[in-house]
């Protein structure tokens, strides 16, 4: 989570570092408006990404203190493991990952922006 704005579209992945105040497990709830997940790369686009929650955990670790390359993770329902795996296994959690994608948005000709708010 960010505790500062990045609000320059040149800053760096050590900048978004510097910037995130904790890093915290999480667990994306998806969702969509397309019947049977009949859904193509544009009604993804069009539907905001099927995205409809996400759930925070608890504990909050301060991004110097942890390698989220090496956290590992199982996710299990009714006692039966469903998924497992690391933050290596994760392209997401690279800080490079989301200035390649700041900085595409700059190219594509939006102000990329990224603003420290609270989870709602």
């Amino acid at each position: 989570m960010l505790t500062d704005d990045l609000p320059d579209p040149d800053c760096t992945a050590t900048d978004l570092v510097r910037a995130t105040g904790f890093t915290a497990a999480a667990l994306e709830i998806v969702d969509s408006r397309i019947t049977d997940w009949d859904i193509s790369i544009v009604d993804t686009v069009a539907d905001n990404a099927p995205s409809g929650l996400f759930v925070l955990g608890g504990t909050r670790v301060p991004p110097d203190r942890v390698d989220l390359r090496t956290v590992r993770m199982t996710l299990s329902r009714h006692g039966t493991v469903v998924s497992e795996g690391s933050g290596a296994d994760c392209l997401v959690l690279q800080p490079h990952f989301v200035m390649l994608v700041l900085s595409s948005l700059v190219v594509a000709g939006f102000r990329a922006m990224l603003v420290a708010s609270p989870p709602v």
